[in-house]
């Protein structure tokens, strides 16, 4: 029997849509067999010390503390807290962690250090993050936690990424012996998504995921500016005033006919939304962050039996193939998007074969597939 203990920042209590918890939340799931056990923790902040079924919350937290004084003291506990939960496991348990906060990183070290447990870490982006802190104190506490990171990734004996060029990143950081396992997305095929589309009905080009620069969103309200038979919905998480700078743009362009912005929307209404549209869009622009790109919504975009347009960026070549189950374009420029957009509308009957096609795809990548090799994995490097 395999004993996996899974520590990360996934929310219990709601579902806000996010991309790092559905992907952590399959991998617990798919840790659930015959010959294995999983217990799951989330070490973010339980205010309402509420309870769930999925996992267990290590910490209870007070909102608002009162002064810094009373906030550096509960930083000190949590962290000798934290150290004591991970003392508690046993030596053969393996520990299945996230890119844990910097507060958490140096007990967890200890505990690696003292106890020697079988560590693996998912990581599902490099470590520098794309938003580059614009204050002096920003850069170096994003500095340190970046080496914080590097630390904690020499103790780890198995790292989880994304793409094969993750995977390349990663190995100059983790130890000689260190294994890798890629994972690129992962999806559950056992649910029923119906296509529930408006026959007649103005064309639906639809994109929900993170609203930022990076992932093309005003490259696309650029490209929607001379689509003329269609309607355009981007929904999804923002950082502070970008959601508004994204109206502000539509207006300034006068597309607020067919082009609507709207917050991040749980999974399972995304999910649901995203088989009533005629094509999904996926434009992310070739800046660093589209190095081994693959994105975790391309699996659901794709089982929704929506055809899927996306750039040609990262990794995507690799399960994207145009005209066949999907469409994939290599541009940097909105008018040459735009038009693509149009030569799809005008050959609406090919498009729902290729929808039909990028559903059949999915198949392998069923999270339980997938788990399954892993396990597979796992118990034999163990076994070594």
């Amino acid at each position: 029997m395999i004993n996996i203990i899974s520590i990360s920042g996934i929310d219990f209590d709601k579902d806000g849509g996010e991309a790092s918890d559905i992907r952590t939340k399959f991998i617990n799931k798919g840790f659930k067999t015959d010959d294995t056990s999983i217990k799951v923790y989330s070490y973010k902040a339980n205010y309402s010390a509420s309870t769930s079924f999925e996992g267990q919350y290590i910490f209870e937290e007070k909102k608002n503390q009162s002064s810094f004084i009373s906030k550096v003291i509960a930083a000190f506990k949590k962290n000798w807290d934290f150290f004591i939960f991970l003392m508690k496991f046993k030596r053969d348990d393996i520990i299945l962690i996230d890119k844990l906060p910097i507060i958490l990183i140096y007990p967890f070290l200890l505990f690696k250090i003292i106890r020697k447990n079988y560590v693996a870490a998912q990581f599902s982006e490099f470590l520098v993050h794309h938003t580059t802190p614009n204050t002096k104190i920003g850069k170096i506490l994003g500095n340190f936690y970046f080496f914080s990171l590097k630390l904690l990734l020499k103790k780890v004996d198995l790292v989880l990424v994304i793409s094969k060029e993750h995977r390349r990143y990663y190995e100059s950081l983790v130890k000689k012996e260190c294994n890798f396992f890629v994972l690129p997305f992962l999806i559950d095929t056992d649910k029923n998504v119906d296509n529930n589309r408006e026959i007649n009905s103005r064309f639906k080009v639809c994109y929900a995921g993170a609203l930022s620069k990076s992932n093309g969103v005003e490259f696309l309200i650029d490209a929607f500016v001379n689509v003329e038979d269609a309607e355009l919905e981007i929904f999804g998480p923002s950082i502070d005033g970008y959601e508004k700078f994204l109206i502000d743009k539509v207006d300034s362009l006068k597309i607020s006919h067919k082009v609507f912005i709207s917050k991040a929307k749980e999974n399972t209404e995304t999910i649901r939304l995203l088989a009533t549209k005629d094509l999904l869009v996926i434009p992310k622009l070739d800046d660093f962050r589209a190095k081994g790109y693959i994105p975790s919504k391309l699996g659901d975009f794709l089982f929704s039996g929506t055809p899927v347009l996306v750039t040609d960026v990262g990794e995507m070549d690799e399960y994207i193939f145009d005209g066949i189950n999907g469409y994939i374009i290599k541009t940097e420029d909105p008018v040459e998007f735009g038009k693509k957009i149009d030569s799809i509308i005008n050959n609406q009957a090919s498009s729902e074969y290729i929808g039909v096609e990028g559903k059949k795809t999915t198949i392998k990548f069923h999270y339980k597939n997938q788990m399954d090799s892993f396990l597979l994995f796992l118990k034999e490097i163990i076994n070594e």
